[in-house]
């Protein structure tokens, strides 16, 4: 799913409920969107890139609600990681998906 938006887009607001709201929106976490186009030329996900993405109609195509898979596509779209330090790819520090360099971002 690819949520595709115009700017300007405002989200504001911050509220503390108990853990039961909590455990609700972790459980609707599987149901939202893993990424976001945002006034047609920024690309928008909580991770970052994957060596399997190679168009946004793959994004289209991810069915939700899904549980995150420990790799692939969409565990990279949600965890992988920026790091200065690498060129391409890399294995991550944290353990899962991958690590990649300014170079992926500018392709």
């Amino acid at each position: 799913m690819l949520l595709e938006l115009e700017v300007p887009t405002k989200i504001c607001g911050k509220r503390r409920y108990n853990i039961k709201l909590w455990k609700l929106f972790n459980q609707c976490f599987n149901c939202l969107p893993v990424a976001a186009i945002i006034a047609g030329k920024i690309f928008c996900c909580q991770g970052g890139p994957s060596p399997e993405l190679h168009s946004l109609e793959q994004i289209r195509q991810i069915q939700r609600p899904i549980e995150v898979p420990d790799t692939g596509l969409l565990c990279d779209l949600l965890w992988s990681d920026p790091d200065n330090d690498v060129k391409g790819w890399s294995e991550s520090n944290t353990g899962i998906s991958l690590r990649y360099g300014a170079d992926i971002v500018n392709e």
